[in-house]
């Protein structure tokens, strides 16, 4: 009787044994299934610092490591080609861009690419509703932006920023087809209040395209919502105050969002104590003091 009673503790030990190392497994292929080549789908975020616009890019999206990597090459590549077609300051090879613009198309039509015309529409739409968008002042805006670039950051001369100040404006800008003319060499172009959120968005529109419906692209405040939140919360934005690194106020919202922020806080120069930020009023020539940060 004994002898029975010890055969069975054991059979039903080597039993549990077994049914917890078949549950073990189990585990381990579901573990392995939903892991494989990091096919887990998670909240993922990444910042790019060197895609152009001279700004930090941050992409942040719930989804596979594979689907995520592919999503990050999207905004990397848009933010890159991009740059070339809305860059004043440097020529890119094989791109005919605003630099190509400002340098030749006083003299001669330039032929350009969809994207730099399509944003050049917009652009001039934007200055027939409010004149100071004025993407043709960008010899003023060139004066300042070398004078904060310089080794030594100085406040251009007066003179020369009077001088800058007289441009054609949207009259001075002729479209036939792709291309485009200026009719005097008064005309610079200078798309910086525009560029980064108008790229944005085409990358915004290309993860749409590839699948992507939640997370969000911060292209140096140029804030686009991809879709809502997972897990049905509300998106929660905050807006930096201009003298510290805290939010001064947040948006909170359920829908997916467009929002940008522009102030003097981040890209500015000191001369003599003073502060001089790249926002700069068309009407005075100089940099604007009546307005700290506006969303």
């Amino acid at each position: 009787m004994s002898n029975t009673k010890h055969k069975t503790k054991t059979g039903m030990k080597w039993w549990l044994l077994l049914s917890a190392a078949f549950l073990v497994l189990i585990a381990a292929v579901v573990f392995f299934v939903q892991n494989r080549g990091g096919s887990a789908v998670q909240e993922r975020q990444v910042t790019l610092t060197d895609v152009g616009f001279d700004t930090p890019v941050t992409l942040q999206a719930t989804c596979s490591e594979e689907d995520f990597d592919r999503y990050t090459k999207i905004v990397s590549d848009t933010f890159l080609q991009y740059d070339a077609y809305f860059d004043q300051y440097t020529q890119h090879d094989g791109v005919n861009g605003v630099y190509t613009l400002n340098q030749q198309a006083a003299t001669n039509p330039v032929k350009v690419d969809d994207a730099v015309l399509q944003l050049l529409q917009d652009s001039m739409n934007y200055m027939e509703k409010n004149p100071k968008f004025d993407i043709t002042e960008g010899k003023v805006l060139s004066l300042w932006h070398d004078a904060r670039e310089a080794e030594t950051p100085y406040v251009p001369d007066d003179k020369d920023i009077q001088a800058a100040k007289v441009h054609t404006g949207l009259e001075g800008i002729e479209i036939s087809g792709n291309e485009v003319s200026f009719k005097d060499d008064t005309v610079q172009l200078d798309l910086g209040a525009i560029a980064k959120g108008f790229t944005a968005g085409v990358a915004a529109e290309k993860l749409h395209e590839e699948g992507l419906d939640n997370g969000y692209i911060n292209a140096g405040g140029n804030v686009v919502l991809l879709g809502e939140k997972p897990d049905g919360k509300d998106w929660v934005i905050g807006i930096q105050s201009p003298d510290e690194s805290g939010s001064v106020v947040q948006l909170v919202t359920k829908d997916p969002v467009t929002m940008v922020t522009s102030g003097d806080y981040q890209r500015y120069f000191e001369v003599d104590g003073k502060r001089y930020s790249h926002i700069v009023d068309p009407d005075t020539g100089y940099p604007v003091t009546w307005m700290r940060s506006v969303t």
